[in-house]
């Protein structure tokens, strides 16, 4: 079960993901979408992973946590992909990434 401090990364809102604009799909899995999305402020290139909440169960929802938390902590590896920001809503997770 996740600590209180796991449990709070994902309780940011999702109105900052208007702050992007969608370029088209990288890919699809079981629980996700994973765009190409351009920051309208620096037309920077990021990848968007759009999980949808109702197709995964409690036990996937930890492991969501916990890839974020281990995204977050291997900010100064080069070799990581590197997490941007974190977006909820009430039915997706959307991690933004380099």
């Amino acid at each position: 079960m996740p600590s209180d401090k796991e449990s709070q990364i994902l309780k940011r809102s999702g109105r900052h993901i208007e702050r992007y604009t969608d370029v088209g799909i990288a890919g699809r899995g079981k629980f996700a979408t994973v765009k190409q999305c351009i920051c309208k402020e620096t037309k920077k290139l990021f990848a968007a992973k759009i999980l949808n909440k109702n197709k995964m169960g409690k036990d996937n929802r930890e492991n969501i946590e916990r890839e974020i938390k281990l995204l977050q902590l291997s900010k100064e590896c080069r070799l990581i992909v590197q997490i941007h920001e974190v977006f909820e809503t009430p039915s997706v997770v959307t991690i933004l990434t380099e």
